[in-house]
């Protein structure tokens, strides 16, 4: 693995969560970490055939924690400090069929 981004945490009933963000090939993955002593969860964000996405745990079998944790990491996520550069637009148009 990779880093991604920095780590950070969050409160969760009464526990802090310890969130190490990790980038396996072209995925991002999060580690949680628990107070509680409970093993750490790997989630991640998958894609659905319809073009959606849902939160889902690695390897597969903690399904319900990742439909907690998933949208926590994402809202406790912190802001990138890096700038976003803008794209320069393309002068000429794209033809497809030349």
């Amino acid at each position: 693995m990779q880093k991604a981004s920095e780590r950070y945490s969050f409160s969760y009933q009464g526990q802090t969560i310890a969130v190490h963000p990790k980038k396996v090939g072209r995925d991002l993955v999060y580690a949680l970490y628990f107070e509680d002593g409970r093993l750490p969860l790997v989630l991640t964000l998958a894609k659905t055939n319809e073009g959606g996405s849902f939160w889902t745990s690695l390897p597969e079998g903690r399904q319900p924690e990742a439909e907690v944790f998933g949208p926590l990491v994402e809202l406790y996520q912190p802001v990138s400090k890096l700038p976003v550069i803008p794209t320069k637009p393309s002068v000429k148009p794209l033809s497809l069929f030349d």
